[in-house]
């Protein structure tokens, strides 16, 4: 519980995440953070199998991680889809 005590406070306007490496503007603009959504953007990252804080990412990259249930080669064999099926 103690850890989480320095993630009170949200990223500073310039932050990026370092997943997607954008700022909470450059994610708004192009299109994201759904408008019936009352979130900032920003979630406090966590291991669930240690419950150590790993960091401030955007929403995006924290659903993301949580979705694959943070197995990485998960995530690995999804990137090797959208690069096997991307439409140029």
């Amino acid at each position: 519980v103690r850890q989480f005590k320095k993630y009170n406070k949200k990223p500073s306007s310039d932050y990026k995440c370092p997943v997607c490496n954008e700022t909470s503007s450059e994610i708004k603009s192009r299109g994201g953070f759904h408008k019936h959504q009352p979130k900032d953007g920003w979630a406090v990252d966590v291991d669930h199998k240690t419950m150590t804080v790993r960091g401030w990412i955007c929403d995006y990259c924290n659903n993301m991680i949580g979705r694959s249930l943070d197995r990485p080669h998960v995530m690995e064999r999804g990137a090797e889809w959208i690069r096997q099926h991307r439409s140029i």
